[in-house]
């Protein structure tokens, strides 16, 4: 599994400036629509403008403008699902960050489904990541999956762990709770570390199957998690939280009520707000209402002065009698 992309090298001065407290967000962009990753890329600018941007995209590919600072890194695609690819692709990344002794948190995210409702750097759980220099796995599951749901209950992961490790994988981690790797959170140590352990994972275990469809990288992440992490095979710290512990990451699709306010933020049934949400797409409702919130309205609209409007509504309203005399009053001031 080979990765073709742009070289990219992180400042040369950035470790010698002692500028060791940046946070990264990481994507790779393929087949995402482009009202989707308007959401992803304006509700981040919103939230977290100190966050730094970083986008792998596919070399023939066409990047809207979304009028938010990013760096763009090309790729070319090399299987037909890029989720497990794209670890290949911020490997280097990562790794040129550690060469210079930085510190730094980093997000791992889909674009096509992820949104920020609260700068994610102030939670306190990222707070504790960051500073441990450790990882969170978010564990999936609804209101009655306690410490969250079942592998062996949810046919699309247990038939993608199967596909990975084969039967026996399956049946032996089928009873340990889902860990979902769409946002990968934590201290750049430990993000790299996962990073590289994955692709190790995934070169000498996995099957070839597992590597070019999709919800491999998913099978990988959950195999790592319940089989390397119980016998203390981890090269890196991390924390496990399910749904019903508060994590900064709220996941849209087990039936948690929710209620989305009038400003648009997504709370839980208590009245918390997650920082991140994932997956909200998966309720029409909340993708409507984002979409909204973040039009997409390309390079924007230009008003060039009361002349410009032709035969619109604005060329034939007439101003309130008080605004015609302030009005005549700034001209016979200007003459």
């Amino acid at each position: 599994m080979a990765a073709v992309a742009a070289a990219w090298h992180p400042p040369a001065t950035a470790a010698a400036s002692g500028d060791v407290g940046q946070h990264y967000l990481l994507a790779a962009v393929a087949g995402i629509d482009v009202p989707s990753l308007n959401v992803f890329l304006q509700s981040w600018r919103r939230y977290s403008p100190q966050t730094r941007i970083v986008l792998w995209v596919e070399q023939n590919a066409t990047l809207a403008e979304h009028g938010v600072p990013a760096d763009v890194v090309r790729f070319t695609r090399t299987a037909q699902d890029i989720k497990l690819q794209r670890y290949e692709l911020w490997r280097p990344f990562l790794e040129g960050l550690r060469r210079q002794g930085k510190a730094a948190g980093v997000v791992l995210a889909d674009a096509g489904d992820v949104l920020l409702q609260a700068d994610p750097w102030q939670d306190a759980v990222v707070e504790m990541l960051v500073a441990e220099d450790a990882l969170l796995f978010s564990l999936e599951g609804g209101p009655h999956d306690g410490m969250g749901k079942p592998i062996r209950d949810c046919a699309a992961n247990r038939q993608c762990l199967q596909r990975c490790f084969g039967a026996g994988a399956a049946e032996q981690l089928g009873g340990k709770p889902i860990a979902c790797a769409g946002v990968t959170i934590g201290g750049l140590g430990a993000v790299t570390a996962y990073v590289q352990q994955l692709l190790d994972v995934t070169q000498s275990s996995a099957t070839q199957e597992c590597r070019d469809q999709a919800g491999g990288h998913q099978a990988v992440h959950n195999f790592m998690l319940h089989r390397l992490g119980e016998q203390g095979g981890l090269r890196f710290r991390h924390h496990a939280r399910a749904a019903e512990e508060l994590p900064p990451l709220v996941l849209d699709s087990y039936g948690w009520p929710f209620r989305i306010d009038r400003f648009g933020v997504l709370r839980r049934d208590n009245g918390t707000t997650p920082a991140i949400v994932h997956q909200y797409h998966r309720w029409r409702g909340a993708l409507a209402i984002y979409r909204a919130m973040y039009p997409y309205l390309g390079r924007g609209f230009d008003y060039n002065g009361p002349n410009a409007t032709g035969n619109s509504v604005l060329a034939h309203m007439r101003l309130c009698q008080f605004c015609r005399k302030q009005l005549d009053a700034g001209a016979a001031t200007t003459a």
